[in-house]
């Protein structure tokens, strides 16, 4: 859709399409990543999937908030760790598995965080209030999500 980026509008629009790649990625290797892991790790991956798939209607709503129809953009960095996960996952025992699994996820988490974050700073103005709660909400639950995965990831190593 984008050729070259003009205004700060064009770059929240297309940071909002590639978001929503990231999302639609991250949600097919939630589901990997729970097939993968202990039954101590799925609920975790299956709660944050049902948090995703929010997501991703929340940015498609934030997409036809900017009047943009939903945009084919990539997203290379989810594609890369979701490659990176799964050729690690066929790479290690299955006593490591939990441990790929949640690195993994911590990961994609934090590149969301950022993406959001970034996101929520190019969403400025009374006019995009609706906007900036969306993108709230959804940077609301990827830290969330990266506190359990934390938390999960210290558990498993005995740490508190």
């Amino acid at each position: 859709m984008f050729e070259h980026l003009t205004t700060p509008d064009d770059l929240l629009t297309f940071r909002l399409g590639s978001l929503l790649n990231a999302e639609k990625d991250s949600l097919d290797m939630l589901e990997e990543l729970a097939r993968a892991t202990s039954e101590r790790i799925r609920p975790l991956f299956a709660e944050h999937a049902e948090e995703t798939r929010r997501q991703i209607t929340n940015v498609e709503r934030c997409l036809e908030l900017v009047g943009s129809p939903e945009d084919a953009s990539p997203s290379p960095t989810t594609a890369g760790l979701a490659k990176e996960a799964h050729s690690l996952l066929r790479k290690t025992d299955d006593a490591l598995h939990d441990d790929v699994a949640l690195s993994a996820a911590l990961e994609t988490e934090h590149h969301e965080i950022a993406t959001y974050s970034s996101l929520l700073v190019l969403a400025d103005g009374p006019d995009k209030a609706d906007l900036r709660d969306l993108l709230a909400a959804n940077l609301a639950e990827e830290v969330g999500a990266a506190d359990k995965i934390v938390t999960a990831l210290r558990a498993a190593h005995g740490q508190s």
